[in-house]
């Protein structure tokens, strides 16, 4: 056991290197003044939501600044209040992940019983700061066409190619941090997205390429942060259904082969939600069900030996898949300091004949399910206006099954150039993550400008188990091309050749425990310059337990086994 300081011992689990505890609310701050432009000093400020549950309020100081910290994603309605001035009422105010709204009103003399309604604009689409980060309400993304799968949010921005594998400034798509109301969702195997969404419980995702501070961690890609929606007072469902059809392939034997074999698949988006409360500005619920089914289909080689560019041997080889999204989500608020969050999620992927390619015959070929379940509690104790304190703690899990679709684990494979009679591999692809983080963030306006002053501790767990099986007990790839008629079964049966024998590589595990320190400042030295300042400090340490893999060769027709 050896400990590295911001240096990955194991690509494994290099993610933990670019975790990050990401915000997820935004602010609204400003500068109350009257006709004559003078700031005004004790004004009331109520703010309200139907993403938050009750008010909060604030009392402007002498110098008629004021700041909402800590506000979940939303729209917002501002009352301004004070006596000899006439109450004024900013609606539609839209609040953006990790970002700062801007409302300075003017108000006028005259009676508090003499309101004035500003509604603002109405905007889905926040770049106002797009040379670091885009944010995107999810009422946007599902106005638009093809799939409203969330893997397709990253190439909203103008910094990113790619979905899934979302490369970030040229950074690698193994750089990034993936990560819903505040909890790390990448992958620790493999580094790439971990946790499906469905769409509809989306309320803003913000994309992120540089600029990260100190909570950030240190991602070298980007962040791609979804903050999920919240139930109401009002109760209310949708259902939603969508089909989007590649029409891709054509079935024309004349075609050249690349077209032939390009995926052709119908996919079909289901959803249903249904939120409210259950306690009035209390205790709210929010429920969806995601399904979405791809009906597609591939060419693959219809026999051993087969040739791939003839037509004749191709055959139509099914690849459909089955993804469910159940999310639920309570959010709790008993007295107005204290609120309590709690997420499940419990994505499912079914490839049920998905892997090989066309140099695969039918019954060579291999299923995939992928099982994404996490479990996320947070709280947050708004202990003053200015003073809030917040812990999370969160439990994933990703397991994934590769084995043969239609074999079983008592045959072996065999590899010619092409795999003809088994799946190659059987493979159990276990994932945790358990993780830990707290933060208290302080704002003054006292000190030559404005401070939003933030630090936090984070913790994590990860493990990662991986148990490798060949089906039959063996693998064997031919080294010798012995004559006969290739299409026959037994083809080497009674010949000479030199095969290659890989055995059982047994189960390996590497775990990781993950700390981190961080303090940082925003500090808005005017209304238009402020500088970040951060300090970091991660520390891990890993534990590898493996199985090296045994091989072996020998001579067909012998049976023989000699180690290598």
């Amino acid at each position: 056991m050896k400990t590295h300081h911001i240096i990955s011992m194991i690509a494994v689990l290099s993610v933990v290197m670019s975790s990050a505890v990401v915000a997820t609310t935004g602010q609204i701050h400003g500068i109350v003044t009257n006709v004559e432009k003078a700031p005004m000093a004790h004004v009331t400020i109520t703010v309200s939501s139907p993403n938050m549950q009750g008010v909060r309020h604030y009392v402007t100081l002498d110098s008629g600044r004021y700041r909402f910290i800590g506000l979940p994603p939303g729209i917002y309605e501002l009352r301004f209040e004070a006596d000899t001035m006439r109450t004024l009422v900013r609606r539609n105010i839209h609040v953006f992940l990790s970002r700062t709204t801007t409302v300075s009103p003017v108000m006028q003399s005259g009676s508090p019983g003499d309101i004035v309604y500003i509604t603002e604009p109405t905007g889905l689409l926040d770049i106002s700061n797009s040379s670091s980060s885009i944010v995107v309400e999810g009422d946007f993304t599902n106005r638009l066409p093809g799939t409203a799968n969330t893997s397709y949010y990253p190439s909203m921005s103008p910094f990113v190619t790619g979905a899934d594998n979302a490369r970030v400034g040229g950074a690698s798509f193994t750089d990034n941090s993936w990560n819903f109301d505040g909890f790390d969702t990448t992958d620790p195997a493999n580094s790439q997205r971990g946790s499906e969404l469905p769409p509809e419980a989306i309320e803003q995702v913000n994309i992120q390429s540089g600029g990260f501070k100190a909570e950030h961690g240190h991602a070298l890609g980007g962040i791609f942060q979804a903050v999920t929606r919240s139930g109401s007072n009002r109760f209310r469902g949708s259902v939603r259904w969508k089909r989007i059809d590649s029409d891709n392939r054509s079935h024309d034997k004349h075609e050249p082969y690349y077209r032939r074999t390009l995926p052709d698949y119908l996919i079909d988006e289901y959803a249903v939600t249904f939120s409210g409360p259950i306690i009035q500005d209390k205790l709210w619920f929010l429920i969806v069900y995601g399904l979405n089914i791809t009906d597609g289909e591939t060419e693959s080689i219809g026999f051993y030996r087969a040739d791939s560019r003839n037509p004749d041997h191709m055959v139509t080889v099914n690849q459909d898949t089955r993804t469910h999204f159940p999310f639920v989500k309570l959010t709790f608020r008993p007295v107005p300091e204290h609120r309590f969050v709690a997420n499940v999620l419990d994505t499912n992927v079914e490839y049920p004949n998905r892997l090989g390619n066309s140099s695969f015959t039918s019954e060579a070929r291999g299923s995939i399910e992928i099982q994404q379940p996490l479990t996320g509690l947070e709280w947050t104790w708004h202990q003053r206006s200015n003073l809030i304190f917040e812990t999370r703690l969160g439990y994933s899990r990703s397991q994934q099954s590769t084995k043969p679709a239609d074999g079983d684990r008592n045959t072996p494979a065999f590899y010619d150039g092409q795999y003809y009679n088994n799946y190659d591999r059987w493979v159990e692809d276990k994932r945790s993550r358990v993780q830990l983080n707290s933060s208290v963030t302080y704002f003054t306006d006292d000190l030559m400008g404005e401070h939003i002053w933030k630090a936090g501790f984070e913790y994590q767990k990860l493990t990662h188990e991986m148990s490798h099986e060949i089906p039959g007990g063996a693998s064997y790839r031919i080294r010798q091309i012995p004559v006969g008629d290739p299409s026959d079964p037994d083809y080497y049966t009674g010949t000479v050749a030199t095969r290659t024998m890989t055995l059982h590589s047994g189960p390996a595990t590497v775990s990781a425990d993950y700390y981190a320190l961080y303090l940082q400042n925003d500090w808005s030295v005017t209304d238009t310059v402020t500088l970040n300042l951060g300090l970091r400090y991660d520390t891990i340490t890993y534990k590898t337990t493996m199985v090296i893999p045994e091989c072996r060769h020998g001579d067909g027709d012998s049976g023989q086994r000699t180690p290598i």
